[in-house]
């Protein structure tokens, strides 16, 4: 594609699986430059006619809004920006941007604004469905989105931190900062699907108190009492 002879490829009926974003290897979410999957095969003309292609536009980070949206459809993202202008393809390509997508939660569980992510200006919201959709289309179900500030979540949304930042740091990449973000999300979700008062604290207890033997608690029964804003007052056993 990159020779003087990329004008070849404009006829012939098929074009490989790697000009699109392959969701079961690069699930949609914030991407990495140097970790780039592609899929291997061919994809038939007919095909590509009949369902389309797509292409997101957007000038910021919300890509991974429309992402999301188009992960739902099984959809074809063009991920290839080397095509000669005169490709077929290029006539079947449908721009989207992120703000046309539009997010229907269900009954809000949970809400907190207040979380220390990587990306400090994300709200979580827990709801126990989420639907997703342009205009003109059906809408389809996903487990977690990121519209503008806030990300939407479900019970089954796991850490979703693909959807919180780059995790970009003084040029290198901060797995510990990811790894502690998808804690903090799980321990929300946990919080917001908790029924009662012990669950929720089930659901906040660290490490050390849920799973590590503590001899000087054996058969303990300890009491907490929190005050009318949720914060703890005191610890009586």
């Amino acid at each position: 594609m990159d020779s003087s002879n990329a004008d070849l490829l404009n006829d012939v009926p098929f074009v490989p699986q790697a000009w699109f974003r392959s969701w079961a290897l690069d699930p949609s979410g914030f991407r990495r430059y140097w970790d780039r999957h592609v899929a291997e095969g061919i994809v038939a003309r007919e095909v590509l006619e009949e369902t389309g292609a797509w292409l997101i536009e957007s000038d910021g980070n919300d890509a991974p809004t429309a992402e999301v949206y188009l992960e739902a459809r099984k959809a074809f993202l063009l991920d290839e920006s080397g095509i000669d202008g005169g490709h077929w393809l290029l006539g079947l390509v449908r721009p989207i941007t992120p703000e046309e997508v539009q997010v229907r939660p269900g009954a809000i569980l949970h809400h907190d604004a207040s979380l220390c992510l990587a990306d400090y200006e994300v709200e979580l919201t827990l709801a126990d469905c989420l639907n997703v959709s342009i205009e003109g289309e059906p809408e389809v179900a996903v487990g977690a989105i990121r519209k503008g500030v806030t990300l939407f979540l479900t019970a089954d949304a796991g850490g979703a931190t693909a959807l919180v930042s780059d995790y970009i740091f003084d040029d290198r990449y901060d797995e510990d900062r990811e790894d502690e973000d998808g804690r903090t999300i799980d321990t929300f979700i946990a919080v917001g699907c908790s029924q009662s008062p012990a669950g929720v604290v089930q659901a906040l207890l660290p490490f050390t108190l849920r799973y590590a033997t503590q001899p000087r608690l054996a058969g303990a029964v300890v009491h907490l009492t929190f005050d009318a804003e949720g914060k703890l007052a005191a610890v009586t056993a």
